[in-house]
């Protein structure tokens, strides 16, 4: 990074985030749902549901109480299916109760990238840097 701010000068802006390495997940929510109890009492009792990502962010299994599905809306009505992205479901049914995020082979959590950004807004044209851990990548 020093050596193309030497060279490009101070760049107009610059983000640095933390990134996790791209590996499969599976996130568990615990859906709410009114259950009979007998005749005359209601209770409140939960749908286990799970949601299995592959390495690019994209569902490849649902589970609602351990049946697999292939789109369910159980999540506020919003439809979650298979392909979706992370982001959509995060949309449709917030932010899981359990995440699980794990290099394939291993039992090491997933370790993270520091990605910085830098921008060039008066080059011309603009420019946009992104460097992993300090190496340039694009």
């Amino acid at each position: 990074m020093a050596a193309v701010s030497a060279v490009c000068g101070t760049p107009d802006k610059q983000e640095t985030k933390d990134q996790a390495a791209a590996s499969p997940q599976e996130w568990t929510y615990f859906i709410p749902q009114t259950v009979s109890l007998s005749a005359n009492q209601l209770g409140q009792g939960t749908l286990k549901t799970t949601v299995d990502f592959d390495q690019n962010g994209k569902v490849i299994n649902i589970s609602v109480n351990g049946i697999g599905v292939g789109a369910t809306t159980i999540c506020n009505g919003q439809t979650i299916q298979l392909g979706a992205t992370n982001d959509s479901v995060k949309a449709a049914c917030g932010q899981p109760s359990f995440m699980s995020n794990e290099q394939p082979g291993t039992i090491q959590p997933t370790a993270t990238k520091k990605i910085t950004t830098f921008y060039y807004n008066s080059s011309n044209p603009p420019q946009t840097l992104i460097f992993s851990d300090g190496k340039l990548q694009e």
